[in-house]
């Protein structure tokens, strides 16, 4: 059995050290993670074990608190223990991962946004085959801002999945870029599979969102303390504490009884996204929090339920539809329970595993008390996960949520006119806000001045600056409700999910400035087409989706050829001009789909088999159901 990832347990004294975890069929390893338990650990000796590494790149990290208990070779009985006195190695082989791209934040005095920008990847970005892995300091003071310019930069539709550590450094054979071994803010690993594997990615908690409820009004600079809030329904301000002693009847100032049993959270459209309470404050009656929060911040509160069975609920519901995976890495909360879990939980992950312990994880955005794995396989039957095929949707929120947090002064503002200033709102109501006449004034002049500032911002977050397109945040608003209104109406509804050939070899052949002038007049193509009937966007990279509203599956077909002929026609690259070709998958509604995420994921059904069969053609769902 072919090997693509290892793991090995080492002591801190390199009693046991065998460099031959980073040898593959003689080739070294690509990638290397090292992790070292936060308890104690000798800077000195994360330096050096870095610089033995043979990986093409190594990420050094120090975890929070031992390693997770999924970890590979450590035995769950100590679980609950810090492991002291040694530490762990997983290497990635090159016939797994075709290319990496390690991007540091921290060591230089560029702004975040200025870095991503800055990038230049040799690969195409795909979410299937594509991850992006983010290890933050958690003394980082930047760390929102890395977050918020992850998304602001509209470059990288892929997962960003990682979590708050202790310290992380790199170490490159490369050369290029290198920090060699210097301690940093931020690392963000860009990982691309080789064809046939692909990444999923997993997220498991242990609590439901109940329906009691405050917004963030008063929040303290750093977006960490919080010190009053609004009651949506009565729209009473008051202290961040009483609020949530109003929630619980069996309150209690002790953090830890707190946490065993609550925490808070916000929820992105069905995300529920857990932000731990660190420190109840009695004597100003504020909550400090882990990770950050803005104003405007819906913070719904979380009960705990069960958390082994919860786990492996979530965990075997993952796996059950398709092979074991051939490496997982794993990031599991501090806040979470550390315990031994049972044999049928353990056996679920047998491949090379490891577990960061991290004080904050990431998953598109971050959040606490929660396990995130990425998981890589080896393409065989279909795998389904509903948050990897609903991938478009979710990066849309993702986006618009750090778009919002962007302009929190304009969304608080914004919340307060909606339940203050509404026709709804009683007189009465109204007093418990702006019983000062002053504040009242303030307010309202700020609302007048800001609104258009808002509506600006809100639909610049669905514009690619690239190509003038929408991007794919609308994918959860427009496009969905054009789905739904063909369904309840009862019209026809076709999709054309669009991949333009070979597009990795433009970039390569001719530079990215030249395939971003490519990307462009493709869409000029996009626009005209679309110019009486449909929606043009910008998913990610070199892909892009139409909709077109009361067009059947045969006037589809043909509209879609002819878009085709359209941009080999007038869109082409290099010197002597060579067309530009796409391949185009076509779907139209029918009885048998009753969710938008089907809908989505028959037109890229339809695309795949275009583009594994020579591409530069058209073929709707309907003729690969029928040929297969």
């Amino acid at each position: 059995m072919e090997i693509f990832s290892k793991t090995q347990m080492i002591q801190s004294d390199l009693s046991n050290y065998d460099s031959e975890i980073f040898t593959f069929s003689q080739d070294n390893a690509a990638l290397a993670f090292m992790l070292f338990p936060g308890a104690e650990y000798d800077s000195d000796l994360v330096n050096k074990i870095g610089l033995l590494s043979k990986a093409e790149h190594t990420i050094s990290v120090v975890t929070q608190d031992g390693f997770d208990s999924f970890t590979s070779g450590l035995d769950t009985s100590d679980i609950g223990k810090t492991a002291k006195g040694i530490f762990l190695i997983q290497t990635f082989s090159h016939d797994l991962i075709e290319d990496i791209l390690v991007c540091h934040v921290g060591d230089t005095e560029s702004k975040p946004l200025d870095i991503f920008k800055s990038i230049e990847l040799n690969f195409s970005l795909n979410h299937k085959d594509t991850i992006a892995f983010a290890f933050i300091n958690e003394n980082c003071q930047e760390a929102h801002e890395i977050l918020s310019a992850f998304y602001a930069s509209r470059r990288f539709p892929c997962f960003l999945v990682g979590g708050f550590v202790k310290e992380v450094r790199s170490f490159s054979k490369k050369g290029a870029g290198s920090s060699d071994g210097m301690d940093i803010d931020a690392a963000i690993v860009f990982i691309k599979l080789k064809n046939p594997f692909y990444t999923a990615v997993l997220r498991t908690q242990h609590y439901k969102m109940l329906e009691p409820s405050f917004v963030a009004l008063d929040v303290s600079e750093d977006g960490k303390r919080l010190y009053t809030v609004i009651d949506p329904k009565t729209l009473e301000i008051m202290p961040a504490r009483e609020a949530l002693k109003k929630m619980l009847p069996d309150f209690s100032d002790e953090l830890d009884t707190f946490l065993t049993k609550y925490t808070l959270g916000i929820n992105i459209n069905g995300e529920c996204i857990l932000k731990s309470v660190k420190k109840i404050y009695s004597h100003d009656n504020s909550l400090r929090f882990f990770l950050q929060i803005s104003p405007g911040d819906h913070l719904h509160l979380f009960k705990a339920t069960e958390f082994t069975s919860q786990t492996y609920k979530d965990l075997s519901r993952f796996l059950e539809s398709n092979d074991f995976p051939v490496a997982a890495v794993m990031f599991d909360c501090v806040l979470r329970p550390r315990i031994s879990f049972p044999s049928e939980v353990v056996d679920l992950l047998e491949c090379p595993t490891s577990g960061f312990t991290t004080a904050g994880e990431i998953y598109g955005v971050d959040f606490n008390s929660s396990m995130v794995g990425v998981f890589f396989f080896e393409k065989g039957k279909h795998f389904y996960d509903e948050r990897n095929d609903l991938f478009p949707l979710l990066y849309g929120s993702f986006c618009e949520y750090y778009a919002l947090q962007n302009i929190s002064s304009l969304h608080s503002v914004h919340f307060i006119q909606q339940f203050a200033l509404g026709a709804s709102l009683n007189q009465h109501n109204s007093q418990k806000i702006f019983h000062d006449s002053a504040i009242h004034a303030t307010l309202k002049k700020r609302i007048i001045l800001l609104e258009e500032s808002l509506r600006k911002a809100q639909f610049n977050a669905r514009i690619d600056t690239l190509t003038g397109l929408y991007n794919r945040r609308i994918l959860t608003d427009i496009i969905l409700e054009e789905y739904k209104s063909a369904v309840n109406q009862k019209y026809p509804i076709s999709i054309l999910m669009i991949d333009i050939d070979n597009f990795k070899t433009v970039n390569d052949t001719w530079g990215h400035g030249e395939g971003d002038r490519v990307l462009i007049d493709f869409s000029k193509c996009l626009k005209e087409f679309t110019l009486n009937n449909g929606t043009a966007i910008r998913t990610g990279g070199e892909e892009f989706l139409i909709t077109l509203p009361h067009v059947s599956e045969e006037k589809g077909l043909a509209m879609a050829n002819d878009l085709r002929l359209m941009i080999a026609q007038k869109v082409f690259v290099g010197t002597p001009p060579q067309p530009i070709t796409c391949s185009i998958g076509l779907f139209t509604s029918d009885a048998n789909v009753t969710t938008f995420s089907d809908f989505l994921k028959k037109a890229d059904l339809a695309l795949y088999v275009a583009k594994t069969n020579g591409r530069n053609q058209v073929r709707q769902y309907s003729s690969c159901v029928h040929s297969s």
